[in-house]
């Protein structure tokens, strides 16, 4: 349950084009018109029947391109930052790190939606507007682990993404108390080792480091 959180948070990031179509024009609009983002979030999953199996909440912010803070405070402390260049998992609990570069994460899973480019977006997903606002976005390789992922905009940012892993389990992200355009700090994508943490990474950030 745990790995499907930096899956969802990898859907929220930003993976290269195709024509924009006028039914597209309000995410294109999104991508220009916001550079950073933040507010508070609920996440609930649901199984092949319907029934919720997991609840999770807690607070966001991200900024372009490709910095992001994502803090999930329930039902456990897990915290998600990326600098541009690595992404930190944090689970507080289990004082453990896992370090990957930035690009294999928006490379190879479904990265985009937040904190993106529109043509990223229209290069990696087919999409498709559907009623009130909501868009069908359906990957291009069909080695994603999901079949496919819907959002809704509100008021020109992004309030709610759905992602079907398609093996019947959706789990659905409410964004709520948005501030748009706001300064964030540098320090806030920027992520300190505790000093009592396992830590996973790659030799490339081992040797980097030293």
């Amino acid at each position: 349950m745990r790995a499907a959180i930096v899956s969802l948070v990898g859907i929220l990031v930003g993976l290269g084009g195709a024509p924009i179509s006028a039914s597209t024009e309000p995410l294109r609009e999104y991508y220009e018109s916001v550079s950073s983002l933040q507010g508070t979030f609920k996440q609930v999953t649901r199984d092949e029947q319907g029934q919720v199996v997991k609840r999770s909440k807690g607070q966001f912010s991200l900024k372009r391109p490709d910095r992001f803070h994502w803090f999930y405070e329930t039902p456990f402390k897990q915290r998600l930052v990326s600098n541009g260049k690595w992404l930190y998992s944090h689970d507080v609990e289990l004082l453990q790190v896992t370090i990957r570069p930035i690009e294999e994460v928006l490379g190879v899973g479904p990265a985009v939606v937040l904190s993106g480019d529109f043509q990223d977006l229209q290069a990696s997903f087919r999409i498709r507007e559907g009623e009130d606002g909501w868009y069908r976005l359906e990957p291009r390789d069909e080695d994603w682990q999901f079949q496919s992922v819907r959002l809704r905009l509100r008021e020109g940012v992004p309030a709610t993404v759905e992602v079907s892993d398609g093996l019947g389990q959706t789990m659905r992200l409410s964004l709520d108390e948005l501030e748009r355009n706001v300064s964030i700090p540098a320090e806030r994508f920027r992520f300190e080792i505790p000093d009592d943490a396992d830590v996973i990474a790659p030799d490339a950030f081992e040797r980097r480091s030293r």
